[in-house]
Parts: structure tokens; C-alpha cells; sequence
């Protein structure tokens, strides 16, 4: 039996010295912690190091807070080749294709409008029967010039019904967005549209995106008389809206008299 207890010992001395090999080899870089490349910063370094990138939560569906925008595809997550797109885009020599840019360097979502300098933006939305309707909408000029961009809602049936969504401030946020807001009356019976218009000096691309009208169940909104316009921007409106009325319900047969 003597020698059978040798053998055992033996075997359980090559196991026990494989198991704590790796723990005997302390200078085995293989098991030394990988280097990041990164220093961490602690409490001695003076502050926290610069940031290597950042990780956002991007949702594709876009500004889903708002469940009751007015705005057809306020985030331009859904807009796409259709007889009936919710964006439009015109240049000086007609319709353009609706630009785009993605991910982080939108408002929200992962998509967003990307529009060259004398390019102007159409939008449909709804209107509600009653109250006024409050706007937000932010744009991201590369020039970081506020004032390359304007904005008003309008009637595509009367254009002279016209109303300036204006800045809330001259200076774009940290992340460089300019924000415009304004409330307007209802347009029951009518069909509004957001045209939102770059300056033709605009030196490089502006973006355009979180696009939310919200109905108000207030009526203060409803005493603002339309905005005063250039016979420039009436031309404008009038060339705007002449091309949307040609393309709204393009696909839909003649209603015949007294059928519903």
C-alpha cells in the first residue's frame, strides 16, 4: 500500500504546483493587468483628465417626449420618398433632395436636415380646430451665426397669413444650436406649413431639427396678428405655396360632385 500512497502524493504535488503557477509567477506579464492608455485621474492629479470620447443613448425614433407634436416627422426620422413627404426642399432653381446628417451632431434622435445657404425648408403640420399653437424648432448654422436662419409659420391657402417663430436668443447653446419659438393662432380651415429660410450669405450648411408644434388650449396665441413681409418674402411664400398645392393630394382622384 506504501508505494500506491507514494504515487497519490506525488500526482497531488504536480497538481497543486500547476494551480498556484500562475500566482508563484508574479512577473508573468501575461497576467498583468492590459494598459488603457489612459491615466486615471485621481484626488493628487490636479482634476479629471479630458474625456477620450463620449456615449450617448440616441433614440431612432426621435423626440418621443412629445407625444401630441402637430409636426408630421418633426425629427426627420421617418421622412423618405413618398407622394406625400413631410418635408420639402426648395433652391433657387427649384426642388432639392432633403440633405441629411446623423448621430451626435443632431438635437435629437439620429437623424436630422442638413440645408445649403439660400435653400428653404417646408414642413407640414397639423392644426387643431381651437386655441393657438406654440412652436420650438432649433437649427445648428456651421457659421455659428444665429441669424442665418429664419423661420415662420404660414398658410399655404392664404399666405398672408404669415407668423415669425423668432429666436430666443441671438447665441447658439454650448453644443451650438440656435433656438426659435413662438406661438400662433390656429389655422382651422387652413393648411400650415413651417418655411424655414437660409440666408444665401450663410457661409456653410445649417441644421435643422426637433421640430415640435404643440396645440394650446389657451387663446392667447389667437389675438397675434399676422407679421408684416417683404414683397420679397411674399413672392417667396406665394412660390412655396403654389408648389406644395400641386403636390398635396397628388394621388388621389377628382371628387366627383355630391360623392364622399
Amino acid at each position: 500500500m506504501a508505494p500506491m500512497n507514494l504515487r497519490s502524493e506525488a500526482a497531488w504535488l504536480v497538481v497543486g504546483a500547476f494551480l498556484m503557477g500562475p500566482v508563484a509567477c508574479g512577473k508573468d506579464s501575461s497576467a498583468a493587468p492590459v494598459d488603457s492608455g489612459i491615466a486615471d485621474a485621481s484626488a493628487g492629479d490636479g482634476g479629471a483628465s479630458a474625456p477620450v470620447r463620449t456615449i450617448e443613448t440616441r433614440n431612432p425614433f426621435g423626440h418621443t417626449s412629445e407625444t401630441e407634436n402637430l409636426f408630421a416627422d418633426g425629427d426627420f426620422e421617418f421622412t423618405g420618398p413618398s407622394e406625400q413627404p413631410p418635408w420639402h426642399v426648395l433652391g433657387l432653381e427649384g426642388e432639392l433632395d432633403l440633405r441629411y446628417d446623423t448621430g451626435a451632431r443632431c438635437a435629437s434622435g439620429i437623424r436630422c436636415a442638413r440645408l445649403a445657404a439660400g435653400s428653404e425648408l417646408l414642413g407640414w403640420l397639423a392644426t387643431p380646430k381651437s386655441g393657438s399653437i406654440a412652436v420650438s424648432v432649433v437649427a445648428k448654422p456651421a457659421s455659428g451665426v444665429c441669424s442665418d436662419v429664419s423661420m415662420r409659420l404660414f398658410d399655404t391657402n392664404d399666405t398672408s397669413r404669415s407668423f415669425d417663430i423668432l429666436l430666443a436668443s441671438p447665441i447658439p447653446d454650448e453644443r451650438g444650436f440656435c433656438h426659435f419659438v413662438g406661438e400662433t393662432p390656429n389655422f382651422a380651415g387652413g393648411a400650415p406649413v413651417l418655411f424655414v429660410a437660409i440666408d444665401p450669405s450663410a457661409k456653410g450648411d445649417v441644421l435643422v431639427d426637433d421640430a415640435v408644434a404643440l396645440a394650446k388650449g389657451t387663446s392667447s396665441g389667437n389675438a397675434r396678428a399676422p407679421d408684416p413681409i417683404s414683397s420679397a418674402m411674399a413672392n417667396r411664400l406665394a412660390r412655396a405655396a403654389a408648389y406644395l398645392r400641386a403636390r398635396r393630394f397628388s394621388h388621389l382622384p377628382a371628387r366627383v360632385h355630391g360623392s364622399r
